[in-house]
């Protein structure tokens, strides 16, 4: 099964995400390593209740800026993978803090 996904995943062109607000958001997510070592290192927890809040509002800028369901199938598969990686690290960023997110709001 994992096999599957990877192979998946390898079909998705990321670089069709040019948009102002999907390059800010791929920026953001990046940032996650490094807010989970500074975090340790200052013993600093809120560092990541700020990430997860600066995260959530890259998201929505994004969300609102750009379609998702569009008719250029490729850009709609990356937009769909951005979103993904966005609730994974959403999800890890979460179990870090020790909170439990529902899967559907």
């Amino acid at each position: 099964m994992r096999q599957v996904e990877e192979e998946r995943l390898a079909k998705v062109d990321l670089t069709l995400l040019k948009a102002p607000e999907e390059l800010a958001l791929i920026r953001k997510l990046g940032e996650f390593p490094f807010e989970i070592i500074a975090g340790v290192e200052k013993q600093d927890p809120s560092r990541m209740t700020k990430y997860a809040m600066d995260l959530a509002s890259s998201f929505h800028t994004f969300y609102n800026a750009c379609r998702v369901r569009t008719e250029d199938s490729g850009l709609m598969q990356a937009r769909i993978q951005l979103i993904e990686a966005v609730r994974t690290v959403i999800k890890n960023n979460l179990d870090i803090l020790g909170v439990q997110a529902p899967e559907k709001m």
